[in-house]
């Protein structure tokens, strides 16, 4: 009798105990889809702002510690530009035009607390950007009239392969300050893929 009762039961709810139906399914699909139509773009520019802003530290960091070297050595680092700001042993050798002391007894401090990240060994001296391993960043101490303004030797980063959608972020960052020539970003692009230049320091 007992095994009868379960059997009807089973028999009642395959015919009346209802779950979702195909409409209901596809209803769901279709909303969770426009979902991430809407939302995926919106984390994308969060991602995309967020190693932007990475960037920016990272140039700027490089610029101010350019001129703090500067104030204690009366001069610019020229070789193993990024290293020289870290590095007492490996400082420029030139000499400083009020005291007239090599640049190496002129370094007092490390001007960057820390290095930009995967930093390759000279000459190349470069290290990579928040955009990925293909993204390679450079610092130019002899970029010359970079500007076209009658400086002498502008001091500038360069980046490459840095996506289009993060130049809009950069140059707010950047060229925000229209009466400062430092700072200033000049970007080329070929479709999606960009090659920015900073200029970090107006010499």
């Amino acid at each position: 009798m007992r095994k009868n009762v379960l059997q009807g039961t089973r028999k009642e709810c395959l015919f009346s105990c209802k779950g979702f139906t195909l409409v209901e399914l596809l209803i769901v699909l279709t909303v969770i889809a426009i979902l991430a139509i809407l939302l995926l773009p919106k984390i994308s520019d969060l991602v995309t702002k967020q190693k932007s802003n990475e960037l920016a530290t990272q140039v700027m960091s490089i610029g101010q510690a350019e001129e703090s070297y500067y104030k204690d050595c009366g001069t610019y680092p020229n070789d193993n530009a990024i290293n020289a700001l870290w590095n007492k042993n490996i400082a420029s050798s030139a000499t400083n035009n009020q005291d007239n002391i090599s640049a190496s007894n002129c370094w007092v401090q490390p001007y960057m607390q820390a290095l930009p990240p995967n930093l390759t060994a000279s000459p190349q001296n470069y290290w990579q950007s928040p955009f990925g391993s293909a993204s390679k960043c450079t610092v130019n101490t002899n970029a010359g009239d970079y500007l076209n303004d009658g400086a002498n030797n502008d001091i500038v980063v360069t980046c490459t392969n840095i996506p289009s959608q993060a130049v809009t972020f950069l140059q707010q960052k950047f060229n925000s300050d229209s009466n400062s020539n430092t700072g200033l970003m000049k970007s080329t692009c070929n479709g999606v893929i960009c090659t920015i230049n900073f200029v970090v320091v107006e010499n």
